[in-house]
């Protein structure tokens, strides 16, 4: 353990300390920044198309830096996330990595994939949109939205199985959401979960989650419609019987 509090700090350094003068490679990861909002906007703006063009060169230049090999990379956002990852390898549960060769990176890597997934959806793209979300769930394994983005891919092609472990994934991983984030993250991986058992006929399960949704946002509309959708699911199956 002293070894790995020792490996936690000295990548807190990099991380998440404050740096007198920007280096080079500072200035070259704000580069980065400044596509990724360059890329969402673009996003926005339905031109999904330029959007991955840029992301393939955010992309590419973590994958230069960072070059498959001995080294396990990963992207956290805060120290929480940090540690997590750390001590998940030193217990071993990322294998055939030892505690000495995962880094922990602070970056726009991880999130450069995941908006990739998210244009190539649009683009109805869904092979290379869940490749490009897997790659971003290898990078930061405790991100809910990423694994909640590729459930709900899964959701689209009908994948119920794959839609329910992706959101039970996202549903974990609410651990280490950012504290404004937590509820939102945490909510949409419920949905997903319910909407997945819906379709698998786990019709209890799937209303405990909607309810589990209210209890964190009274103001959850659209677990509103779900339990809604499901009443009325019940009650046709009932009247189905009657009949």
């Amino acid at each position: 353990m002293g070894k790995m509090l020792l490996a936690f700090m000295l990548c807190l350094g990099p991380i998440f300390g404050a740096a007198a003068d920007p280096s080079d490679d500072d200035k070259a990861d704000s580069v980065q920044g400044e596509r990724l909002t360059q890329a969402q906007a673009l996003v926005d703006e339905k031109r999904p198309e330029e959007a991955i063009v840029l992301l393939d060169q955010i992309v590419a230049y973590y994958a230069e830096k960072y070059p498959e090999g001995e080294t396990r990379w990963y992207v956290a956002r805060d120290p929480a996330e940090t540690l997590a990852y750390l001590l998940d390898t030193a217990a071993g549960h990322d294998r055939g990595v030892s505690a000495q060769d995962a880094t922990v990176l602070q970056g726009y890597w991880a999130d450069a994939y995941f908006l990739k997934g998210y244009a190539l959806v649009e683009l109805q793209r869904n092979t290379e949109a869940k490749e490009a979300l897997e790659h971003a769930i290898r990078l930061s394994p405790y991100n809910s939205n990423y694994s909640s983005e590729l459930g709900h891919i899964y959701q689209v092609e009908k994948n119920w199985e794959k839609a329910y472990e992706s959101f039970a994934a996202a549903e974990d991983s609410t651990a280490f959401s950012l504290p404004d984030q937590k509820i939102a993250e945490a909510t949409r991986a419920k949905r997903g979960l319910a909407y997945a058992l819906i379709e698998m006929g786990r019709l209890d399960e799937a209303q405990a989650k909607l309810e589990e949704c209210l209890r964190l946002d009274k103001g959850d509309q659209r677990a509103k419609q779900e339990l809604e959708y499901l009443r009325q699911l019940r009650k046709s199956k009932q009247d189905g019987k009657s009949a």
